[in-house]
């Protein structure tokens, strides 16, 4: 499921219950334009259940920091704001922990090509094998947010 981006400033959230048992698996929220994408990853590493952020242009990869979470669903959010794309996760509802930061740049059609514009969607995948954790979006909310006033904005 993917929904085209509108704004420059935007939340988009959603609440996830998974738990992945094979290396295979993983679900999570995506940010995609022309094959490029940024992915905020839920997936089982040696028996952990972890949160990262995985960047892709063309056949570059850069994978963030993990982050171990608790059983139990999580929240999973990806920010706009103008310049940056914000990625964060939540087991509470509220308290939200950024994994990272990423210029907005890197998915302009500008740089990947020619298309139809950024969209911010939800998957679960085997990645070419069979698998049998069931990915459970409980919903999906996204929503404009209000630029900062001028003088906290960049220059750029």
């Amino acid at each position: 499921m993917g929904r085209r981006l509108q704004h420059h400033y935007f939340e988009a959230v959603t609440r996830l219950t998974y738990d992945p048992k094979k290396a295979n698996e993983e679900a999570g929220m995506t940010l995609l334009n022309n094959g490029s994408h940024f992915d905020l990853v839920i997936r089982n590493e040696g028996g952990k259940r972890v949160a990262f952020c995985r960047f892709q242009f063309g056949s570059l990869r850069h994978i963030t920091r993990k982050m171990e979470l608790k059983p139990g669903p999580v929240d999973l959010k990806i920010t706009g704001e103008r310049t940056q794309f914000i990625f964060s996760v939540s087991q509470n509802g509220s308290d939200f922990k950024e994994i990272e930061r990423i210029d907005s740049k890197y998915l302009s059609t500008e740089v990947v090509g020619w298309f139809t514009g950024i969209y911010v969607g939800l998957y679960a995948t085997g990645n070419g094998q069979a698998a049998t954790a069931p990915a459970d979006f409980d919903w999906f909310g996204y929503r404009e947010t209000e630029a900062p006033p001028a003088q906290e904005r960049s220059m750029f």
